[in-house]
């Protein structure tokens, strides 16, 4: 029952300082409107950007619909607000010149406003200064500085691109050169044919030497083992032995020629293949030039703004007024606080003091 008490004399305290409350907030309404009209006016043009996805099928459509590609693109923010193109924007349009102590912090926080619009690939760039014609012309030199900026970094990186396929396509094809050099050299020089040639000849005598033995064993027997059935024998055993050696010597030389030039026939037809996918890969990163990054077009350059964005004359009354409202009903309650203290102090149970009107 008593705070209900207090409530009432509170409010009642309220309505008969009507007089402070409205004196007050129409001060701050004059104050205000005086400011607006001081204050120099500052006009906003915004210029718009479209982000194009890379060409290419499929892998464009994905990225379109991406949340996590829609994200990526505020990379795109960072090219619009650059210290290097802000700067040189300022310094074209004459701005430094009218503030040259600021910083070029304070400047961006000031003229410049750059975002993508939620859920799209639409980049704003809005540019607030005291010149409307300023503004739309800065807000599109520097959505062009933005455009230039990524068509420059995209051709570096295509330039890389060709620039390591082109490495590697020389490379690839100097080490084919050196495996065709040394295929053609082993080849010529220690040729295979020659040698099975050779092969073939001493499997030949060898089968006729074998056949001679076998014939000069059996007459060797028939004849009772004449002094000259065995020494034909001896010979031909002699003659077996040799061609054998020789051909043992001559199929190992040949085993070995035909494994080295088998490896590297191998290795040159590898490298082959590589040189063929090395071209193709560096023909394809010439025929993608411009299509791998994304592509930046300016589908809005702006209007020159004809009405102010700032000062807000209805903003800036709403604001005085609030403040006027609740400084005068701070006031009134501080007063009433310390009134009702003193009494309920004092034990009087009278109604507190009013607080002399400003």
């Amino acid at each position: 029952m008593q705070e209900s008490f207090h409530i009432h004399r509170f409010a009642e305290e309220l309505r008969s300082r009507w007089k402070l409350m409205a004196i007050s907030c129409a001060s701050a309404a004059a104050l205000a409107t005086i400011a607006t009209l001081v204050l120099p006016k500052q006009y906003t043009a915004v210029a718009r950007i479209v982000i194009e996805p890379p060409a290419g099928g499929e892998a464009r459509a994905s990225m379109v619909v991406s949340p996590q590609y829609l994200e990526s693109l505020k990379t795109y923010e960072q090219f619009v607000s650059a210290d290097s193109p802000f700067r040189k924007a300022l310094d074209q349009f004459g701005l430094r010149a009218l503030t040259p102590g600021r910083s070029l912090e304070s400047w961006k926080r000031r003229v410049l406003k750059a975002g993508l619009i939620r859920g799209t690939r639409v980049l704003e760039i809005g540019v607030t200064v005291e010149d409307p014609r300023k503004a739309q012309a800065m807000a599109q030199f520097l959505a062009e500085e933005a455009i230039r900026l990524t068509q420059a970094l995209n051709r570096e990186a295509d330039d890389e691109l060709i620039r390591v396929a082109e490495a590697q396509v020389t490379r690839i094809g100097q080490d084919y050169e050196r495996a065709e050099a040394r295929w053609s050299r082993l080849a010529e020089s220690e040729p295979v044919e020659p040698l099975q040639s050779e092969v073939r000849g001493l499997e030949s005598q060898r089968s006729r030497i074998l056949r001679s033995l076998l014939s000069a064993e059996v007459w060797a027997v028939g004849d009772s083992g004449t002094p000259e059935a065995g020494a034909r024998v001896r010979m031909l055993e002699t003659q077996r032995k040799r061609v054998e050696e020789s051909l043992g010597k001559t199929t190992t030389l040949l085993a070995r020629r035909t494994v080295q030039l088998a490896q590297a026939d191998a290795q040159r037809r590898r490298l082959m293949e590589a040189l063929e996918t090395s071209r193709r890969q560096y023909e394809a990163a010439r025929g993608s030039v411009g299509y791998r990054g994304e592509r930046l077009r300016l589908v809005d350059p702006g209007i020159v703004p004809d009405r102010p964005s700032a000062p807000s004359l209805p903003l800036n009354l709403l604001a005085a007024l609030l403040f006027a409202f609740a400084l005068s009903a701070g006031y009134i309650s501080l007063a009433f606080g310390y009134n009702l203290s003193r009494d309920q102090a004092t034990g009087s149970g009278r109604a507190p003091d009013r607080a002399p009107d400003d």
